[in-house]
């Protein structure tokens, strides 16, 4: 059994030798290399001393083409994968099997660079009226000169979106609401419809209703007039479609679109009314909570 014991001890301390000598040989070669990087940090600075710097090698014209090729190029693919990552989502959602994402609401604000000179905007861009004269505002590309519209500050580019408008069907004498492209046109007279890039809902005099489609509009017959009307937009689907709110009945659906990755705006009309036509936080038309 000694004999054992003294074996055990042994081996331990020729383990503990090896392990040793490893470590040496392992610092031994550190310290090693650490000399040579030494040693090359020092002809460098000597060659510096010396003035024996490597001047750089001219670049050929055949080079510096093919760097401005592949610089414009990379500039492409970038804007490329810009537009890309824009429409992706809805993309996705659209050859998605899941279960369809639940709307949410937008609180829509109004763009004053968009608005009509005639449209007086209030301070927290929440409501609007119609004033009897032009204001002298600048002409800038994205304000509507001829038809008194004014667009939402939101871009959509995706989702299921909507937002809630209280009307007044007896006061006003005409207003319209719905959605149009980022892209629609800004100067001159215009024929609301979706080949203008506006989907919207029209009241006019008598109490009437019409849906804004192409060639020509379309009335809608409730029985029971709207006093909040409800905007709701499925982007992926092309879908623009408008409530009754307060009634929670259809008003009318267009048929599908392609947006194409194109931004969509809330869109609001006044006509007529010489003051106080339209009004989204008191008045005849309200945006709700």
């Amino acid at each position: 059994m000694p004999d054992i014991i003294v074996q055990e001890k042994h081996q331990a301390h020729l383990k503990t030798l090896r392990e040793r000598r490893e470590d040496l040989l392992e610092l031994k070669q550190s310290g090693e290399r650490k000399t040579q990087e030494y040693l090359d940090i020092r002809k460098t600075l000597s060659r510096c001393d010396k003035g024996e710097i490597p001047q750089p090698v001219p670049i050929s014209s055949e080079l510096e083409r093919r760097l401005q090729d592949f610089c414009q190029t990379t500039c492409a693919l970038t804007e490329t994968g810009r537009k890309f990552k824009d429409t992706l989502p809805s993309v996705l959602e659209k050859r998605s099997g899941d279960v369809p994402q639940p709307y949410t609401k937008v609180m829509v604000t109004l763009d004053p660079d968009t608005a009509h000179p005639k449209l007086i905007l209030s301070a927290d861009k929440r409501s609007v009226t119609l004033g009897g004269r032009r204001q002298d505002l600048p002409d800038n590309p994205e304000r509507f000169d001829f038809e008194s519209f004014v667009l939402g500050h939101e871009e959509l580019t995706w989702g299921r979106h909507y937002w809630e408008v209280e009307v007044d069907m007896e006061e006003s004498d005409g207003w319209a609401l719905g959605i149009a492209r980022e892209t629609v046109r800004r100067k001159g007279e215009i024929n609301i419809s979706p080949k203008e890039g506006i989907w919207g809902v029209l009241h006019w005099w008598g109490n009437q209703i019409q849906a804004l489609t192409a060639p020509t509009s379309t009335c809608v017959h409730l029985p029971q007039e709207p006093s909040r009307v409800r905007v709701c937009l499925d982007y992926a689907e092309g879908l623009v479609s408008f409530f009754s709110a307060n009634a929670e009945t259809p008003i009318f659906t267009f048929p599908p679109a392609s947006f194409a990755g194109d931004r969509i705006r809330p869109w609001f009309c006044l006509r007529l009314q010489p003051m106080l036509c339209c009004k989204f936080d008191s008045g005849q038309l309200r945006m709700c909570p």
